[in-house]
């Protein structure tokens, strides 16, 4: 394998995946869309979200670079267009092509979802791939990017919890489900918490950068407790979903429903999740420290979805 195709396959850092398929596998799976589900629209719509999140790696990796933020005190791996083996005009031409194919993408999910007599959910989709297209590139790119205003939170929640999971049921119903905003939150928090993590390792640079993210905002001890917060509000939404959540409702009056107290195991995912979280919690002498935990919580986040939707897809008829 050449330099110059590892550099591509380190640019596209394959490793986010999982958290971008923890929200399509949770939106797919819960019993509200259990009746609905479709293999095509579940594999059309994984790759979607896995298109978005490597162009969001991609722009990540321009937009720093640009900014002169991924630098020689940078604490992460190094990038693509740092290591210099591709050029900032090879870049863009990824970033277009990864983004007409995710575009493409977009289009072929919309139309197995929706019929000729849809045309409103289905427009209202297609701008909602636009905008996560647009999100996954103003991170860091342009002259006022979100990511460089402390804003990067808010739209990790948005997308990766909000978008994510009521927008791949939609898919399936063709409506909104109220019901499913808390197990959507509560991922939303999951995937904050991941970034969290992040920027604690790279508060020092991304202060002497100018990068102002939560974490350059509120310092690092501050920070701390906002992941605190994070983890236990993710985990409280997904008490409160199962709580409110029918399962008797699925069964007929004459068959023999197992017992719906169990549905609450479906919390014990959680169990790698909070380890996680109370090692991030200690002060870490050198930043670099924060990487292991930033991979733990990352594929914690997927282990925890699923096992909460094997344990509900166990307890349905």
């Amino acid at each position: 394998m050449s330099v110059k195709t590892k550099a591509w396959i380190g640019a596209l850092r394959l490793r986010t995946l999982p958290l971008a398929a923890g929200g399509i596998i949770l939106g797919s799976f819960l019993p509200e869309v259990n009746i609905v589900f479709d293999w095509l629209i579940f594999t059309l719509a994984l790759l979607t979200a896995f298109g978005l999140q490597i162009l969001s790696n991609l722009a990540n990796d321009y937009g720093d670079f640009t900014k002169g933020t991924d630098n020689e005190h940078r604490v992460g791996p190094q990038r693509a267009l740092q290591s210099g083996v591709i050029t900032q005009v090879e870049m863009k031409r990824a970033l277009f092509l990864c983004g007409a194919l995710t575009f493409i993408l977009g289009i072929a999910l919309i139309a197995m979802a929706f019929g000729p007599d849809q045309m409103f959910q289905a427009l209202g989709m297609l701008g909602l791939g636009v905008a996560a297209i647009w999100a996954a590139i103003r991170y860091t790119v342009g002259k006022r990017p979100y990511g460089y205003a402390g804003l990067g939170d808010v739209f990790v929640v948005g997308f990766f919890g909000l978008v994510s999971i009521l927008g791949v049921s939609f898919l399936y119903l063709g409506e909104i489900n109220a019901a499913l905003i808390y197990p959507a939150l509560s991922y939303g928090f999951l995937s904050a918490g991941v970034l969290n993590i992040n920027n604690m390792r790279d508060i020092e640079n991304d202060r002497n950068s100018n990068k102002r993210t939560l974490v350059v905002l509120m310092g690092g001890e501050k920070a701390r407790i906002y992941h605190a917060l994070l983890i236990l509000a993710a985990l409280a939404c997904q008490f409160i979903y199962l709580w409110n959540l029918n399962l008797s409702a699925c069964f007929s009056p004459t068959s023999n429903p197992p017992d719906v107290r169990l549905r609450f195991l479906a919390l014990l995912g959680f169990i790698p999740v909070l380890i996680n979280s109370l090692q991030v919690l200690k002060p870490k002498k050198n930043p670099a420290e924060y990487n292991p935990f930033l991979k733990g919580l990352s594929l914690g986040s997927l282990f925890q979805v699923l096992i909460f939707v094997a344990e509900l897809q166990y307890l349905l008829p």
